[in-house]
């Protein structure tokens, strides 16, 4: 909006409005960024605190399983260090055809 061409202001009124309307868009440009950087800053928020309980709940399981389940891991261990044990005793064997 070009203010220059009403007739009817004196030149010292019509730039105090050009400066006015300059000020008015820098203080909208001013709180759109605030308002986004506000936005931003609140999903970010939100998201952390998601993402810091859903750690705590997964840590939480991984210990109760441990707890639980401990007995069957030392099971499990035993088995494979038997089945470890099979496979290097049978490295040096091959068949023989008589």
């Amino acid at each position: 909006m070009s203010l220059r061409f009403i007739n009817l202001l004196p030149e010292r009124k019509k730039e105090g409005l050009e400066k006015l309307i300059k000020f008015l868009f820098c203080k909208e440009i001013l709180e759109m960024i605030l308002l986004v950087s506000t936005f931003l800053s609140i999903t970010l928020l939100w998201s952390w605190l998601l993402l810091e309980e859903h750690f705590s709940d997964l840590s939480q399981s991984a210990l109760s399983v441990n707890r639980e389940f401990s007995h069957y891991n030392q099971d499990v261990r035993k088995i494979n260090f038997t089945i470890k044990t099979l496979n290097a005793s049978s490295l040096g064997f091959s068949p023989s055809n008589t």
